[in-house]
């Protein structure tokens, strides 16, 4: 989850080490806070001492993608992924494509849904979800009418773990 005043880390090659949230755009009222495919407005803190072309600047305001966050939210399979960091790339003024040519470390396969498919191209990984990858085969010997049907619907609100109300819809 990403707020005002958030230090993320930058996982492009554009120059920026570290920025820091200032807006959020396209967010709700009730509660100002991004996640993973987030578009934030951010000023560049710290530069990255490795990269030898600096395509930005210490103090320079640009637009960022969340691409990945330490704790997503839940998926609708009932799956999730954690990483250990939360990082963000840098856009274009105009919000449409990366500033840098390349992107460190593993992006959530959630931007697919929102648009961003050059973020995609230009990743080396991308996350998908823990359910996605465990979900039950058919067993063999038994016929397509004997096979075991979808679970029963779970309930909107599953129930309260570590004070936090989990939504499974």
């Amino acid at each position: 989850m990403v707020q005002m005043r958030t230090v993320l880390r930058v996982a492009d090659n554009s120059g920026a080490k570290t920025v820091r949230c200032i807006n959020i755009l396209r967010r709700r009222r009730q509660r100002p806070s991004g996640n993973v495919g987030s578009e934030l407005v951010v000023s560049v803190t710290a530069n990255d001492r490795s990269v030898k072309t600096k395509k930005v600047r210490k103090g320079e305001v640009h637009r960022a993608l969340v691409v990945r966050a330490k704790n997503e939210p839940l998926r609708r399979d009932g799956g999730f992924v954690r990483t250990g960091d939360t990082a963000a790339i840098l856009l274009n003024a105009d919000g449409t494509a990366p500033v840098a040519t390349r992107i460190r470390g593993p992006v959530s396969a959630a931007l697919d849904r929102k648009r961003y498919l050059k973020v995609l191209s230009l990743a080396r990984v991308s996350l998908f979800s823990t359910a996605a990858a465990h979900t039950p085969k058919p067993r063999a010997g038994l016929a397509h009418a004997e096979t075991p049907g979808p679970e029963p619907a779970r309930p909107a609100f599953a129930g309260r773990h570590r004070g936090v109300w989990r939504r499974y819809h």
